[in-house]
């Protein structure tokens, strides 16, 4: 499995620099297309034209090969190569550890464990690559154009660091309680169906509701909890973006109007009014 999500990342990573450049011919296809004529284009620029169509038909290739890597190869395998880990494990525990335990919660740990780790992984390997891949060329292509450019660009790095340093550990301690919690819910109503003969016979319907009742509230206070953790790195990651989008919007116009940079090599004109 390690070669398969290496090779994950490494497919990643050119995702990340293929639209990145391609961002780069957009703004090039709008410059050339100001300076030349129909007639002319072809004549001038026809070979990186050729360049452009190319790389276009290989990104669909390169993007059909990281979704089946992703998709067919570790989405369904991956976890289940754990959960088979995970029960080989629980099945060498001893007697006394399951007569401690309820078994709806531990096989809800084992099914769920599996799942978090597979999320865990692939979101490094693929999204959080991706986006730092993504973010690192075209802070490279403005770089290019005007040093100031890179300016915004390590402001928002230290500044997303610094929410992530923040409430990443907080919403990690509140996971762990939340799966916690859900294990003993599930763990509480797995037994109840479970053992529904004695349910039956032993206890009463109110006082057994009462019971999963109780493990249910407790599990929505992580879930609520959790929940507004996220609300706040959402909004904070948010406004970064916005610090990013308004401070190079900004750069561009001012350079652009004293015509020091060319607008269109990073994105098309209709996109920077400065007006």
């Amino acid at each position: 499995m390690k070669g398969w999500i290496f090779l994950l990342a490494l497919l990643t990573i050119g995702t990340g620099v293929m639209e990145a450049v391609l961002f780069q011919f957009m703004g090039l296809l709008v410059d050339w297309l100001g300076a030349y004529n129909p007639q002319t284009l072809w004549a001038e620029k026809g070979h990186w034209l050729v360049v452009m169509a190319l790389l276009l038909v290989f990104s669909i290739g390169w993007s059909f090969l990281a979704s089946a890597v992703r998709l067919q190869t570790l989405q369904g395998v991956f976890p289940m190569r754990l959960r088979w880990n995970f029960h080989r494990l629980m099945l060498g525990q001893s007697l006394s550890f399951y007569q401690d335990e309820f078994a709806g919660r531990v096989s809800a740990k084992v099914m769920q464990t599996a799942l978090a780790v597979r999320d865990t992984v692939l979101t490094i390997a693929d999204m959080f690559v991706y986006v730092s891949v993504y973010f690192i060329t075209s802070g490279l292509v403005l770089a290019a154009l005007d040093a100031w450019f890179l300016v915004p660009f390590i402001i928002w790095i230290i500044a997303f660091i610094s929410i992530l340093r923040l409430l990443i550990p907080r919403l990690a301690k509140t996971a762990q309680r939340q799966a916690d919690a859900r294990s003993l819910m599930t763990g509480r109503i797995t037994d109840a169906y479970s053992n529904i003969a004695t349910v039956k016979l032993f206890s009463h319907g109110a006082r057994e509701a009462a019971y999963a009742k109780h493990s249910m509230e407790e599990f929505m206070v992580t879930v609520n909890a959790q929940m507004r953790l996220a609300t706040s790195l959402d909004n904070l990651t948010y406004a970064t973006n916005i610090f990013l989008r308004s401070v190079l919007r900004f750069l561009a116009c001012t350079y652009g109007k004293t015509d020091r940079l060319a607008l269109a090599p990073s994105l098309p004109q209709q996109q920077w009014h400065c007006g």
